[in-house]
């Protein structure tokens, strides 16, 4: 059974950004992530989402110029990949958004694996990087109703918790 909430909340939001964000594409990702049995590979299909939003998010929300796979600004200034994060998470409101993974989304696609760091840390690493496409998707969404929360193990109104 599908919750009402879920749909009354977020489905206006779904109808007007499914392609302005590639929403379509992104919950795609998001599903692969969750589903596959590989750590690292699970984090690269992360890796990948955050990709995707943060490319429709400057070309079609932000309505920066794209030349090639650079970004430029309407100033014609040019955002690396981290400061369009960022301008991201503070227009999403995510409070708390994750970076760490540009460091090993960067080592993957350069190097093809992640080698810097412990696989202990690529578990904790990816389950951040979750936790922080939820929000989003949430956010983006404007999701209003009950979430499980990780850190705290309870549900939770999803408004009441500092993304």
């Amino acid at each position: 059974m599908v919750d009402e909430t879920l749909v009354d909340s977020t489905f206006a939001s779904l109808v007007s950004l499914r392609d302005v964000l590639n929403l379509d594409g992104l919950i795609l990702n998001y599903i692969m992530m969750k589903n596959i049995r590989y750590v690292d590979v699970g984090y690269l299909q992360g890796c990948v989402f955050m990709g995707g939003l943060a490319y429709y998010f400057a070309k079609n929300i932000m309505k920066y110029n794209l030349e090639g796979n650079k970004i430029f600004r309407s100033d014609e200034g040019c955002d690396n990949f981290k400061v369009l994060i960022e301008k991201l998470y503070k227009y999403f409101n995510i409070k708390n958004g994750d970076l760490d993974f540009i460091r090993y989304r960067d080592e993957i696609l350069n190097q093809g694996g992640i080698t810097s760091i412990p696989f202990e840390d690529v578990l904790i690493n990816k389950r951040k990087l979750e936790t922080v496409i939820e929000h989003l998707l949430l956010n983006i969404l404007n999701f209003d109703g009950l979430y499980w929360d990780r850190a705290s193990k309870h549900w939770v109104e999803y408004k009441s918790l500092t993304a």
